[in-house]
């Protein structure tokens, strides 16, 4: 799958804080943009690994198909996101945990670079960041179809009668899982 808008922000990312290729050291700045950078490039490409999974990939130029793939794509919404990512439960198997996760830590991280004055980040906090988009986005690379398809619908599809079920069929918690 390709993720080129995703792996276009990576190697954003990846410039701003890279020594041979970023000023030494990178500015306050630079890493503020590229902590930031790193989770639009996760966002992106969870966006196209859900148009992919739900519509297919590569679908021809003014086909209606074309169209859907790009409304599933743009459907993604951060807060939407977010909450859906906070929420998913032991239904999903881990390593769909784990990226739900990360996206909500590199959310909240991006929150803090783009929108707190006071904050001073680090390159290693920048390279950290980079280092879970990069294998976010080779996990999901390497994603069967059928689990993005399942994580595609618990994060997109909101309406009421989604919640109901979701509410009925909520798996009970093994005490070995507290």
């Amino acid at each position: 799958m390709d993720t080129s808008i995703g792996e276009g922000y990576l190697q954003v990312a990846t410039a701003l804080v890279d020594e041979d290729t970023a000023q030494v050291p990178p500015s306050a700045y630079d890493l503020r943009r590229a902590i930031s950078t790193t989770y639009y490039a996760l966002f992106h490409a969870l966006a196209k690994a859900f148009a992919d999974a739900v519509i297919g990939p590569n679908q021809p130029e003014g086909s209606g198909s074309r169209n859907a793939w790009l409304e599933v794509y743009r459907a993604l919404d951060h807060n939407k996101c977010k909450e859906a990512c906070n929420s998913v439960n032991t239904r999903f198997a881990s390593n769909v945990r784990g990226l739900c996760a990360d996206t909500v830590q590199l959310y909240q991280r991006r929150l803090r670079a783009d929108y707190d004055p006071l904050y001073s980040p680090d390159l290693t906090e920048a390279n950290e960041c980079l280092g879970i988009a990069e294998a976010r986005i080779e996990q999901l690379k390497a994603s069967e179809g059928k689990d993005l398809r399942a994580l595609a619908v618990w994060v997109l599809v909101h309406a009421h009668g989604t919640k109901a079920v979701r509410l009925a069929n909520k798996p009970r918690e093994r005490p070995d899982e507290q």
